[in-house]
């Protein structure tokens, strides 16, 4: 099982509020797809804050002199990695690699009601449901995915804020076995 801490994440730095998102992580460093068509390879050590948005302890010129990268670079790897290999791609280039992979993951995504009520975040995804976890309230949703009307920057999905409650779970419940795994 991939533990992923970061990916999905929007990237801010000290003086700019969005200079993009992570689209994949290593032990030591995560990949930033910024805004530009720009690629930015920072280590982790240099993360300041993790909320729902990463802050990098840098100003965006310090990032764009010391981490740019060429966007059709190989992305990094780690020992134990699993994810997707990036030589297993035909002519790779950095927003294809986004594209398949990036997109079809939900874990980490802001979820928000129909009504425009902000719920939580996806911690866990299933084939068939999603869990979210709701920092505020120190409460868990089970939703099954066939609620989901639309998936974008947040994921939209076709309950009211008065029925939410419904979906509730014990916040201490564990989601670490074999029937559960992180995309």
């Amino acid at each position: 099982m991939t533990y992923v801490k970061y990916v999905n994440r929007n990237v801010s730095s000290l003086d700019y509020m969005d200079i993009g998102h992570v689209v994949k992580e290593t032990k030591n460093q995560i990949v930033v797809c910024g805004k530009r068509n720009k690629r930015y390879d920072i280590p982790v050590w240099k993360i300041k804050i993790v909320n729902n948005d990463i802050l990098i302890d840098m100003n965006l010129q310090e990032i764009e002199d010391s981490y740019t990268i060429d966007k059709d670079a190989p992305l990094p790897t780690s020992s134990n990695e699993s994810f997707i290999s990036w030589q297993s791609i035909t002519n790779p280039n950095l927003y294809q690699y986004e594209e398949k992979y990036y997109y079809n993951s939900l874990v980490n995504k802001m979820v928000k009601t129909r009504n425009d009520y902000y719920i939580g975040y996806v911690f866990k995804e299933t084939d068939e449901q999603i869990i979210i976890m709701d920092n505020k309230e120190n409460v868990k949703y089970e939703i099954a995915k066939s609620k989901i009307v639309d998936v974008g920057i947040n994921i939209i999905i076709d309950i009211d804020t008065t029925s939410i409650m419904m979906y509730k779970i014990d916040h201490n419940t564990s989601y670490y076995n074999e029937n559960f795994v992180i995309r």
